[in-house]
């Protein structure tokens, strides 16, 4: 049979940074991880994650590889043939330096999903393609994140939302994370080891819906 790859594309979420230690979580505990052991051997799970990754937008102060499109057509050259692409990105749109909305960050979701599908990469119908939701900030009072996130968490809560609307526009599949996970209450932006292991479970349901 087959061994179907799945790429995973996002954020410090993505690659396993753990607010903790602020180190990565080990690779058994990162949901990209667990998302391989639970689909099984017949499924490849790439992890294409970069802390601070944006959708569309360049970062004044640490530069342009942190724009998610502008590499993600070589990404997808590189680990071609992909089955299935999990776009999880979002969460740093949300920094007050953008000023972006919910709406302009979906957005800048739709662009990617508009790049993975002119690619030639990817030859896959749209709904392999499933767009995440980021999970919604937390409290961020006292955390390191306050004066970079500021105004996030109201912000966050309308992602959901409007990225359910580009899923549906895009006609590709979509998952609200918030629904399932929250960030640690440590920096309210990462996700803890119960997290990653949640939203691995939902996302393995959605890949084996779809494929």
């Amino acid at each position: 049979m087959k061994i179907k790859t799945v790429l995973c594309y996002g954020d410090s979420n993505t690659w396993g940074y753990d607010a903790k230690t602020r180190d990565r979580f080990p690779y058994d505990k990162r949901w990209t991880s667990i998302l391989e052991s639970i689909l099984g051997e017949n499924f490849k799970v790439i992890a294409e994650g970069l802390c601070a990754r944006t959708t569309v937008l360049d970062d004044p102060y640490e530069g342009e590889n942190k724009n998610g499109k502008r590499y993600i057509s070589l990404i997808l050259e590189t680990h071609r043939p992909i089955d299935c692409i999990i776009l999880m990105l979002g969460t740093n749109d949300l920094k007050k330096k953008f000023n972006a909305s919910a709406w302009d960050i979906a957005q800048g979701a739709a662009s990617l999903i508009d790049e993975i599908m002119k690619s030639g990469f990817f030859d896959q119908p749209a709904k392999n393609i499933i767009l995440i939701s980021p999970p919604e900030v937390g409290n961020l009072t006292e955390t390191d994140f306050e004066k970079l996130f500021e105004d996030a968490e109201e912000k966050s809560k309308e992602l959901g939302k409007h990225f359910q609307e580009t899923a549906l526009t895009k006609n590709c599949s979509f998952i609200d994370s918030a629904k399932h996970i929250k960030p640690t209450p440590i920096d309210a932006i990462h996700l803890d080891e119960k997290a990653h292991a949640e939203l691995a479970k939902v996302i393995a349901d959605k890949v084996m819906e779809i494929i």
